[in-house]
């Protein structure tokens, strides 16, 4: 737990109005950033609803560089990720290409962007028959259930009561409930996506 004395409570003041924000703040002080925030919402300090005009300016300028990341633009700006990207947000900037997603092709030696996909996994998943026969059984309400009873639930809130033969199932609800197994198709693809893509 971080103890305040009137050194830090006085930093933490000076650099709040300046509009720095609470991780700024608590890196200066040696402190977190909740306990920062905390102390200032105890302080009665105002929360800051906008950064300063020059900071916004810079923030734009950074941001037409398609070149930069967010977590580039908040290193040069000296805040986080997070941070930026809800200004740029606020700011309705127009969007644009992460940068991590342009690569240069160095191997063929072409110098053309190489646009890099997550790694996606699909599968083709086959249809249940068209109609599948279920032998009538006795329904069974839930009291009279038994261990070798079917648990397919009908209608009228009984259960099936046919013999299980796959899983918890007769033949019939088992060839409804289980699909047969698709083959599943990976597809890969080169690189890595970054973390703070957006």
């Amino acid at each position: 737990m971080f103890m305040w004395d009137d050194r830090t409570t006085e930093q933490l003041q000076a650099l709040w109005l300046q509009g720095h924000s609470g991780a700024e703040i608590a890196a200066a002080i040696g402190s977190t950033r909740s306990a920062v925030l905390g102390k200032a919402r105890r302080l009665d300090l105002t929360m800051r609803k906008d950064w300063p005009k020059e900071r916004e300016a810079q923030l734009r300028v950074l941001w037409a560089d398609p070149s930069l990341s967010m977590a580039d633009i908040g290193k040069t700006l000296g805040i986080g990720r997070s941070a930026v990207a809800g200004k740029i947000s606020r700011l309705m900037l127009p969007h644009r290409t992460h940068a991590s997603f342009r690569r240069t092709n160095i191997s063929e030696g072409k110098g053309m962007p190489l646009r890099i996909r997550p790694k996606t996994v699909s599968a083709t998943v086959a249809k249940p028959p068209a109609r599948v026969v279920v032998a009538p059984g006795k329904p069974v309400p839930l009291m009279d259930l038994e261990h070798h009873h079917c648990r397919w639930l009908q209608d009228d809130g009984l259960f099936c009561g046919n013999q299980k033969e796959r899983g918890s199932y007769c033949s019939g609800h088992a060839a409804i409930t289980y699909v047969a197994d698709a083959p599943k198709v990976r597809r890969m693809f080169v690189g890595r996506p970054s973390v703070n893509a957006f």
